[in-house]
């Protein structure tokens, strides 16, 4: 109900109520039947009807149009061609007269042709995916941000930190909201009332009007203000250091994140574990480029930068699996530079922080698949890049995720994949077909060899 060449008649004929209405039942309907297809109760009972009754509105709206187009020409209002338009829009469904007289008020028949052309295009657009039977997919563009546990919402808060910026989002939003209604309502109310007349007289000139300047000088600093004070408070609390914080170090890589535990002495990557309801202090740094760590249900963004150290806090508020991102464009894969932070009671993190301080069994039986894929770790390359304490446990840091207790972890390759044999398979088939740009090289390894090494990986708990 956008067509701008409806506002721009209806604004100068008395048939302009009459089109408005037939506008509105339209939508109506149009709203009503999409109700329907989405809810998937759209049966043929209920098109019937509601299609003779869409029929009959656009018939008379038609009707209504054509006689009034004949009006419009006679009259010289618009151009022959103008009225073409009109007419080619009306066939179409896209009339809008509201929206055409505000768009003709402030742009002209340069913005009218512009809108209703891209008004077309959603339409042909529209039509066009409908015939091919991809539908969804112009439905899906509207309704993703709808979706129910999107793993990476920020409007769903799981503990202290996050639930402060969604305090102030909100209140923030409904500021906003307000003055939008005042001042929109006041526009429509000026545009309406205060419609040019042939007897209207000049309008009263208010340029220098010292009360109205230092009037709308002063409301806008109390909403800023008002806005301000609970911004910088909630800055503040954020960046505040929390008491017995357990400190956790975030390092980031291209592409992934690795975690190190500095009073337990634990190295990790892609999932980060803490204990629920505990403050939670993430020292970061980028060894590369610029990164940032984002758990948004949890927190919201920070920078890692090369060379600086940066400061975030998490909480939880029960145990549950959570999803992190890379909030920064740091090269071909940061799409898939994702990551878990899984929160757990206190006796299941004791027990994690157990486990994790725990080696690797280096003896293993000698004729298994797991003691042939261990060959292949030691021998293919992979130490170079890649730890295993009590296996290959040097000193100092590698470029590449500790896989001590790779088997463990739900997901690999910076959390972008499910840690299950077919993704391994075709991770270490060809990491740069999963991850473009990868610093790890393909190995040239034999399917006997990608089996033995997958079966030596799964022993890592």
């Amino acid at each position: 109900v956008t067509g701008p060449f409806g506002g721009v008649l209806a604004d100068r004929f008395p048939r302009k109520t009459l089109i408005i209405v037939f506008d509105l039942i339209i939508a109506v309907l149009m709203c009503v039947i999409g109700y329907f297809a989405i809810s998937d109760i759209l049966t043929l009972t209920l098109l019937i009807p509601f299609a003779l009754a869409f029929g009959i509105f656009e018939i008379a709206h038609w009707t209504t149009w054509s006689a009034f187009l004949g009006d419009v020409i006679k009259k010289h209002e618009v151009t022959k061609v103008s009225a073409l338009f009109e007419s080619a829009e009306a066939i179409s469904v896209l009339i809008g007269p509201i929206g055409g007289a505000f768009i003709y008020s402030f742009f002209g028949l340069p913005g009218v042709i512009l809108v209703d052309l891209i008004t077309c295009f959603f339409g042909i657009a529209t039509i066009t995916l409908f015939k091919s039977k991809k539908i969804f997919l112009l439905g899906f563009i509207f309704i993703a941000s709808c979706i129910e546990d999107a793993p990476l919402d920020s409007l769903s808060p799981a503990g202290p930190y996050a639930r402060s910026i969604d305090e102030l989002f909100w209140l923030t939003f409904w500021i906003a909201v307000g003055v939008f209604v005042i001042v929109q309502g006041a526009l429509l109310f000026s545009v309406f009332y205060f419609k040019e007349r042939e007897s209207s007289p000049d309008p009263k000139q208010i340029h220098g009007n010292n009360f109205l300047e230092i009037l709308w000088t002063i409301i806008p600093v109390l909403i800023l203000a008002a806005i301000a004070v609970p911004t910088v408070k909630t800055i503040f609390d954020l960046a505040r250091e929390p008491e017995d914080a357990l400190k956790i170090e975030v390092i980031g890589h291209q592409w992934w994140f690795e975690y190190k535990y500095p009073d337990f002495g634990i190295t990790t990557a892609n999932v980060l574990v803490i204990p629920e309801d505990q403050p939670v202090r993430l020292e970061m740094w980028s060894n590369d480029v610029l990164h940032n760590y984002w758990v948004p249900k949890l927190n919201g963004k920070r920078y890692l930068v090369p060379g600086q150290t940066t400061y975030l806090n998490l909480q939880a508020d029960s145990p549950e699996e959570f999803w992190a991102q890379c909030g920064e464009y740091c090269g071909l894969s940061h799409s898939k530079m994702r990551g878990r932070v899984i929160s757990m009671t206190e006796s299941d993190f004791a027990a994690w922080v157990a486990n994790e301080q725990s080696y690797a069994e280096k003896e293993l039986p000698e004729s298994s698949l797991a003691a042939e894929g261990q060959l292949v770790y030691l021998n293919a390359g992979c130490t170079q890049c890649h730890v295993i304490d009590g296996v290959w446990d040097v000193q100092g840091d590698r470029i590449a995720p500790n896989l001590t207790h790779f088997a463990n972890r739900s997901v690999f390759a910076g959390a972008a994949l499910k840690n299950n044999p077919e993704n391994l398979t075709k991770w270490l088939a060809n990491p740069a077909e999963i991850k473009p740009g990868t610093f790890m090289p393909n190995l040239e390894l034999t399917e006997k060899e990608i089996n033995a090494l997958i079966a030596y990986l799964g022993t890592l708990k």
